[in-house]
């Protein structure tokens, strides 16, 4: 089991995280290519949603994913079968987790001839946005088998302001 290196932003500043521009400019080929498949049809109305699904799983890969939460935390995990630790990347912000892994085939040998392959090269984005935020201080990620497991804590309640010299209390408040 490997632990992931995972980049971190408090507030969301995601300026800070390349990746987060990464998928941004990928969403926007998304939209690109979901046109161009609604142009080839001449403007012709018809599977609109699958043009874009279409475009998503070309664009941006294609990766099975679960998120679970308790009373403490989130649990996302993301099957990306033939992907190496190394070529995993994470972002995290209070409110959303980024994931870019590079897909690499490769020859098992010089001796063998590949007939034919479904395993293909490649990349997958993902973009997570958490329903409630995380303490992204303490987001922690492992790899094993292909089985990608992050857990983000759940950022707790705010802390109740104690009434101190500078408050006051209104009658209203007994």
């Amino acid at each position: 089991m490997l632990q992931i290196e995972i980049s971190k932003a408090n507030g969301n500043n995601k300026s800070a995280l390349p990746l987060f521009a990464e998928i941004t400019q990928k969403r926007e080929d998304v939209r690109h290519l979901a046109f161009a498949r609604f142009q080839g049809r001449g403007f012709v109305g018809g599977p609109a949603l699958e043009d874009w699904l279409a475009a998503e799983r070309e664009v941006m890969g294609c990766s099975a994913a679960k998120l679970i939460q308790s009373d403490e935390a989130f649990t996302l995990e993301i099957a990306l079968p033939g992907v190496e630790a190394r070529y995993v990347e994470i972002s995290a912000t209070p409110n959303e987790i980024a994931i870019h892994a590079a897909i690499c085939q490769q020859n098992t040998g010089p001796k063998e001839r590949v007939l034919w392959t479904e395993f293909a090269t490649g990349d997958v984005y993902r973009l997570f946005e958490m329903p409630i935020p995380i303490r992204v201080a303490s987001v922690s990620a492992k790899f094993e088998n292909g089985l990608l497991t992050i857990i983000a804590p759940v950022a707790g309640p705010p802390e109740p302001r104690s009434k101190g010299k500078d408050q006051r209390c209104n009658a209203s408040d007994n």
